[in-house]
């Protein structure tokens, strides 16, 4: 309550001071301040609430889809004239402009059974993050991430080629799929450094140690190799 009221009230005033930067022009709806009470908030920013079982919510699957997309750099096949995917409805349980009702793809009240219902919480997005959506949703995050966008391995594209195994021996991601992953490292001169860099893009910086050191035991495994 007490973000979304100073966030209210940056809208109403026009301004919002974080440190000793001022934001907006003191004119009601100034998006200037909105948006930076929205991102600079200490709730918005502190890992020290991740701690909260109470605090955050689910990302829902097409958002993680997505956010997955931008951060790894997703960029369309120039022969493709609009981006497709494909029964993602029965795939990961979402799809644009396929929602059940006008009102989303899950009820606003729905409480997860076990510990989230027990302590009188919700859980919207949990209504669709089932073992099926959860596969689905995996399986077509690897398949976009080694072979681009297409149907081939449990992926969201429209089919692009017939044999799918051509992509491991001929076939280019770039030119043969919808679209592909344009992602580099800004710094490869370490696994600690390609991992840090990920973690901030796809995490928000918030994957935790162990993680990390796994990653970066795989990531020098598959460099040596």
């Amino acid at each position: 309550p007490g973000y979304i009221e100073r966030v209210a009230t940056a809208f109403k005033t026009g301004t919002y001071q974080k440190d000793t930067v001022a934001f907006g022009d003191s004119t009601r709806g100034s998006l200037e301040a909105m948006f930076a009470a929205i991102l600079l908030d200490d709730e918005a920013r502190s890992v020290v609430l991740d701690a909260d079982p109470t605090f955050g919510s689910l990302k829902e699957p097409i958002l993680k889809l997505f956010a997955l997309m931008r951060a790894m750099e997703f960029t369309m096949n120039d022969r493709i004239p609009t981006l497709r995917m494909v029964d993602m409805i029965n795939t990961i349980g979402q799809e644009p402009f396929r929602t059940p009702s006008v009102f989303s793809s899950f009820t606003p009240d729905y409480a997860n059974p076990g510990s989230i219902k027990d302590a009188s919480l919700t859980s919207p997005e949990a209504q669709i993050t089932i073992s099926p959506t959860i596969i689905g949703l995996l399986n077509g995050m690897m398949a976009m991430i080694d072979l681009g966008l297409n149907e081939c391995y449990g992926g969201f594209g429209m089919r692009t080629v017939w044999n799918c195994g051509a992509f491991r021996t001929s076939l280019s991601n770039e030119i043969h799929s919808n679209g592909a992953l344009g992602f580099s490292p800004t710094d490869d001169s370490s696994a600690s450094a390609v991992v840090d860099e990920l973690a901030l893009l796809l995490t928000g910086g918030r994957l935790s140690e162990n993680s990390r050191a796994a990653i970066e035991t795989e990531y020098n495994t598959a460099k040596a190799s």
